[in-house]
């Protein structure tokens, strides 16, 4: 199956399984593009089996009447058989306005999200900061361990159960 370059476009607005709404419109708008034509069903048909589309006439008659969704390599192969941009079959009234006002909403609502979690990382990082502005100056080769416990006077206790530990890892 040939696929015009136009018709990516509208590939876009339907992605690899999901199947197309308003499907009374797409159907209507593939018979109104074969009707201009002069090209009667089995015509069409012939010519999608030309390009190498497998098209039954019963799936053909039940796309145009809108009883079926077509898949999007259905969709594509008819608007190349047809020779019409895809968005032209799937038209460009409030169904597709809809899907993209939707996903608008959607992206919108994902990035407040994004938005929340950068500002708590935020908070945190001021946070963890004054924690640290809080113990004061620290040596960097001291453990964290012990520049937490200095206050207490425990670092000294703590790093000796740590180097017991550590022999006892050793001889294991």
């Amino acid at each position: 199956m040939s696929v015009n370059m136009r018709n990516i476009a509208g590939a876009a607005l339907v992605s690899n399984n999901e199947h197309m709404g308003d499907m009374q419109s797409f159907g209507d708008n593939v018979r109104v593009e074969r009707e201009k034509n002069g090209w009667s069903r089995l015509e069409l048909q012939r010519r999608l089996e030309k390009s190498g589309a497998t098209f039954h006439a019963t799936t053909l008659r039940r796309i145009e009447t809108g009883e079926q969704e077509p898949r999007l390599s259905e969709a594509l192969a008819l608007a190349s058989a047809l020779d019409v941009p895809l968005v032209q079959l799937i038209g460009t009234t409030e169904g597709v306005t809809h899907r993209v006002h939707a996903a608008f909403d959607e992206l919108d609502r994902q990035r407040e999200g994004v938005v929340a979690a950068y500002k708590r990382w935020r908070r945190q990082v001021f946070h963890a900061g004054v924690e640290i502005a809080r113990m004061g100056a620290v040596d960097p080769d001291e453990s964290r361990w012990k520049r937490a416990t200095r206050d207490l006077d425990l670092a000294s206790d703590v790093e000796a159960l740590m180097d017991e530990l550590r022999e006892i890892e050793d001889e294991a």
